[in-house]
């Protein structure tokens, strides 16, 4: 099993969580078109971003508790658990050469058929700030010591470490899919890289 630097791990989602937020506060200007379904069928962002929203729901709370019950550690390495690391590589976004394969939301992560699109962009943004906020709160603490239960399958639990991975790669996967709305149907400068 891999071990990773705890602090470039931190870093590298805390890098990605900008860029994120800074994507999300460019959609503002597309806000009257972000519930328009692709031709092709799918999710309109709105309801991307709901989904995520859903996730974030969860996750965040529970791993603001998991941080504040966390001790201070003085281990540089972060080592993921076998099922948080199947998690993080399933849900990560493929590579532009290979298709990214297809998964069912859960029915709890499903979103409505016409969300409020400011509001659930509002909450994105806001999600995306206290996400942030926990990466930066994260640095120092021990990533291994709590574990969260997963949404899907409360019986399964992975370490801090593992579900900051997950939920992190969970986004990107979303984006990639949010870019490829946006290219069909939305403004074309408005992408995510």
């Amino acid at each position: 099993m891999q071990t990773l630097n705890s602090k470039l791990l931190l870093q590298t989602l805390e890098d990605e969580t900008r860029q994120l937020l800074s994507f999300a506060r460019q959609l503002s200007a597309a806000q009257k078109t972000l519930q328009q379904n692709p031709v092709q069928g799918g999710w309109s962002v709105a309801q991307v971003l709901e989904h995520l929203n859903t996730y974030c729901n969860y996750y965040l709370p529970l791993l603001t508790n998991a941080l504040a019950q966390s001790p201070q550690t003085s281990s540089a390495a972060f080592h993921p658990g076998w099922l948080g690391n199947y998690f993080t590589k399933l849900i990560q976004p493929a590579q532009e050469c290979v298709a990214q394969k297809k998964m069912k939301a859960a029915k709890q992560h499903l979103p409505a058929p016409k969300p409020d699109a400011k509001a659930v962009l509002q909450s994105f943004i806001n999600h995306q700030e206290q996400l942030l906020t926990l990466l930066q709160q994260a640095a120092g603490k021990d990533l291994h010591a709590i574990k969260i239960p997963v949404s899907i399958l409360p019986v399964l639990k992975l370490k801090t470490g593992d579900i900051f991975r997950f939920l992190c790669a969970h986004q990107q996967r979303h984006l990639k899919q949010i870019n490829k709305v946006l290219a069909e149907v939305y403004q074309p400068s408005i992408t995510y890289s």
